[in-house]
């Protein structure tokens, strides 16, 4: 897959907001394509999602317990 595409659709979604219809219309393709697209930024490292949460070690005692008791 091309990558310029894929930083191109990412951009247009993660940055600029844009739905998945809106990448598609505009692009003229489907919306499923522009998931696909999507998808493979973020396997092929060309999107990287990265959370902060100040709330760590709460969400570490929280998969704990989902672990233990479901």
């Amino acid at each position: 897959m091309d990558t310029h595409l894929q930083a191109k659709v990412s951009r247009l979604y993660y940055l600029e907001g844009l739905t998945l219809k809106q990448i598609a219309s505009r692009l003229r393709t489907s919306a499923a394509t522009v998931s696909r697209v999507l998808a493979q930024a973020r396997s092929g490292g060309v999107v990287e999602i990265r959370v902060h949460d100040d709330r760590k070690d709460m969400s570490d005692l929280e998969l704990a317990l989902e672990q233990k008791y479901g």
